[in-house]
């Protein structure tokens, strides 16, 4: 919370929450992309260990199937036509919430566990996975096919079109070629001195 002060940035988190069951963050955002009003709910999986964090024991995590259920049908209302989860649940956690009857479109994960970057797309849901240690960074292009449009969708690994619109999503190496953003450069150069050990 003091982070978000600090930081001026709009933090949400759906399903973390204190003993009595207040949240901490607004649970979903839906901004406004070109002509696409695009839903964001925040989820964590449902296991983190309490021990390691500094008043742990005050924390509990909801159920991320059911919050995901009520927020996502909540977006849709108030207009959202893309809804996208943003979480830290594993590749094999974020496939149970495409079984699910779930208003969602998009599932971006970032487990340390994830080891492709590529989208999986299943029920009709697209899975999207950062790649670890940020060796990657990833572009989802949504756009709408106009009503009536026969044009003709080219496919490929990472392209997919349904519900109206077409979901392209590209990955691009971070390489000597692009240039790191100075203010992340200086904190992960802080941390490898401080932990040398750890990747």
């Amino acid at each position: 919370m003091k982070a978000q002060k600090r930081l001026h940035l709009p933090f949400i988190s759906a399903n973390l929450s204190n003993d009595a069951g207040v949240r901490f963050f607004p649970p979903s955002k839906i901004v406004q992309m070109g002509n696409i009003k695009v839903g964001f709910i925040g989820i964590i999986k449902k296991r983190i260990k309490k021990k390691k964090i500094p008043g742990g024991r005050a924390l509990t995590v909801l159920s991320p199937v059911r919050i995901v259920k009520t927020e996502s049908g909540k977006l849709r209302k108030k207009g959202a036509e893309i809804v996208v989860v943003l979480t830290d649940m594993s590749e094999m956690k974020s496939r149970i919430l495409t079984k699910k009857e779930l208003a969602v479109d998009v599932i971006l994960s970032s487990s340390r566990r994830n080891r492709i970057s590529l989208p999986t797309i299943q029920n009709k849901r697209i899975i999207l996975h950062l790649n670890r240690y940020g060796e990657n960074v990833g572009c989802l292009k949504i756009r709408r096919v106009p009503k009536g449009s026969k044009k003709k969708i080219i496919r490929g690994g990472a392209t997919a079109r349904f519900r109206g619109f077409v979901f392209k999503n590209s990955v691009i190496p971070l390489g000597h070629k692009v240039r790191d953003a100075q203010g992340i450069a200086k904190l992960v150069n802080e941390f490898s001195k401080k932990y040398p050990y750890v990747r």
